[in-house]
């Protein structure tokens, strides 16, 4: 189960990584087809314990990834409202 979720943060992770301009829509659009994924296994296998776990730690991801990109855009803001020295 714990590989199940190093797979889903490293499935959603690593593309943003790649992609900085768009991390957000990427991490959103890496999550759903995971998540289709994850469900179509665990419906052929019957392994929904470690789909499971994966949905948590890929929700835990995207989460990670919106604030961080919220904390960017604040911080890009503030910097334009400042006065130059």
């Amino acid at each position: 189960m714990m590989c199940a979720g190093i797979a889903a943060a490293g499935f959603i992770a690593l593309p943003v990584k790649v992609a900085p301009a768009f991390h957000v829509y990427v991490g959103v659009a890496c999550f759903i087809v995971g998540g289709l994924l994850t469900v179509e296994l665990a419906m052929a296998g019957d392994l929904w314990a470690p789909a499971a776990i994966a949905a948590i730690v890929g929700v835990v991801t995207l989460g990670a990834i919106i604030s961080s990109a919220r904390r960017r855009f604040e911080r890009r803001e503030g910097e334009e409202s400042r006065p130059f020295p």
